[in-house]
C-alpha cells in the first residue's frame, strides 16, 4: 500500500473541512472543535488563505448561488430578504466560531453577491407586502 503523499493529505484536509462547513450551513452535526484545530493549523502554517480560504469561498459562491435560485422561487420577497439577513448572521458567527476571523469580510461579500445580487430583479419584481 502507498502512502499518500503530500498532496493527496492536503486535499482530503481541505474536501473534509469544505464538507463539514457544508454540514453546518445545512444544520447537520459536525465535529466543530475538530474544524477549528485544522483551521488554526492552517493559520499557524501560513496555509489558511492559499490552501483553504480560496475553495472555501469558491464553495461558498456555489453553496449560495444554488440556495438562492431555489429560494427565490419558494419565499416572498420579504421572507428571501430575511433568509439573507439570517444567513449573513449565521456566516459572521462561523468566523466568530471556527473560521479564521480574517475570512468574514470576503465571505459576506460572496453570500451577497451569490445569494442576494443575481435575484435583485426578482425580488424588486414581485415586491414587498
Amino acid at each position: 500500500m502507498l502512502c499518500p503523499t503530500r498532496a493527496d493529505i492536503e486535499t482530503m484536509l481541505i474536501s473534509g473541512l469544505l464538507n463539514a462547513v457544508e454540514s453546518d450551513r445545512i444544520g447537520q452535526s459536525f465535529q466543530e472543535e475538530a474544524i477549528k484545530r485544522l483551521v488554526r493549523m492552517l493559520v499557524t502554517l501560513g496555509q489558511y488563505h492559499s490552501k483553504f480560504e480560496i475553495p472555501f469561498l469558491q464553495d461558498t459562491e456555489r453553496f449560495f448561488f444554488k440556495e438562492g435560485q431555489r429560494m427565490v422561487n419558494q419565499c416572498d420577497p420579504s421572507d428571501f430578504l430575511l433568509h439573507i439577513e439570517r444567513r449573513m448572521a449565521e456566516a459572521v458567527e462561523m468566523t466568530r466560531r471556527y473560521l479564521d476571523h480574517s475570512s468574514k469580510t470576503a465571505l459576506l461579500n460572496k453570500i451577497e453577491a451569490s445569494l442576494l445580487k443575481p435575484h435583485v430583479h426578482s425580488v424588486v419584481d414581485k415586491g414587498l407586502p
